[in-house]
C-alpha cells in the first residue's frame, strides 16, 4: 500500500513538473513573441495544461505496460535482463559446480524448489537477489564478485538469506 501510495505520489509530481514547464514555455512564448497567425487557433492555458497532462499520462501508462509486459514471465526476465547467465549442470568450473550445489542444498533444507540459478558475470560486488512471482518460478542471482570472494560457508549464507525471501514471499 505504501509503495502504491508513494508511485502515484510521483506520478502526480510527475504531471504537474510537466504542466509547469508546458505553462512556462507558453507563457513566456505568450509574452515574448506575440506574433499571432490569421486563420490558426490560438492555445489557451486550459487546453494546454489537459493536453500536456492526457500526453503525460499516455506515455506513463505505456511504460507501465511495457514493463508489466517485460516482466510478466517471473524471476527468470528480471535475470535476462539483469544480463544474467543460467547455470545449467553439468559444469566444469568447480566454483560454478560448488554455487548449484549449494542453492541446491538450501532448497531442500528450506522445503522449497530447488529455483534456477544465474550468474551475473560482469558484477564485481559481492551480492545476491531472489526474483520471481512464487516458489515455482524463483530465480537465485548471485554476483560474479561473490562466486570469487566468498568461501562455500559465506556462500551457503547469502544463499540461505536469498531464500529466505522465497519463504516469506518478499521476493
Amino acid at each position: 500500500r505504501i509503495f502504491s501510495f508513494l508511485f502515484l505520489m510521483t506520478a502526480a509530481s510527475t504531471i504537474a513538473s510537466v504542466d509547469l514547464l508546458a505553462w512556462g514555455v507558453w507563457a513566456t512564448e505568450s509574452r515574448y513573441f506575440p506574433i499571432r497567425f490569421e486563420g490558426l487557433p490560438t492555445l489557451s492555458a486550459t487546453d494546454l495544461i489537459i493536453g500536456a497532462t492526457a500526453l503525460t499520462l499516455v506515455i506513463m501508462v505505456a511504460a507501465v505496460i511495457q514493463k508489466s509486459l517485460a516482466l510478466s514471465r517471473g524471476g527468470a526476465a528480471v535475470a535476462e535482463l539483469m544480463d544474467g547467465t543460467r547455470l545449467t549442470p553439468p559444469l566444469a568450473d568447480p566454483v560454478r559446480r560448488q554455487l548449484l550445489d549449494v542453492v541446491e542444498e538450501m532448497a531442500v533444507a528450506a522445503s522449497l524448489p530447488v529455483p534456477t540459478v544465474y550468474l551475473l558475470e560482469r558484477e564485481d560486488g559481492i551480492n545476491a537477489f531472489v526474483a520471481g512471482f512464487d516458489p515455482e518460478d524463483a530465480v537465485v542471482c548471485v554476483t560474479q564478485g561473490a562466486l570469487d570472494a566468498l568461501s562455500r560457508d559465506e556462500l551457503q549464507a547469502i544463499v540461505a538469506h536469498e531464500l529466505s525471501h522465497v519463504v516469506n514471499g518478499d521476493m
